[in-house]
């Protein structure tokens, strides 16, 4: 892995542009997942606000165990994403595009 790491960052540093271009797309990739886990979560909290505020005895939820929810779920789907991810990194391409 040590090796896989170093072969990396030499590939990096011969084509700059790209690393700045591969960097960016992944900043832009970590920020959106952020604002629409942000934006799932508000909503919940805001949901739950209007559940609670109902005449009709419907069973009230902690905010804490939304947050607790949301996140266990996020982190499933990022588990759920980097094993494939981690398999496709093994396979040769030229093997793959046979």
């Amino acid at each position: 892995m040590l090796q896989d790491i170093r072969i990396a960052f030499r590939l990096l540093a011969r084509t700059p542009a790209w690393t700045a271009i591969a960097l960016l797309s992944i900043a832009l990739s970590i920020g959106a997942t952020a604002v629409v886990f942000t934006i799932g979560l508000a909503s919940a909290l805001i949901l739950l606000q209007l559940l609670r505020s109902t005449p009709l005895g419907l069973a009230t939820i902690e905010p804490a165990l939304v947050t607790i929810s949301v996140s266990l779920v996020a982190i499933t789907a990022s588990i759920a994403c980097f094993i494939p991810a981690r398999r496709a990194t093994k396979i040769d391409p030229m093997s793959a595009l046979k």
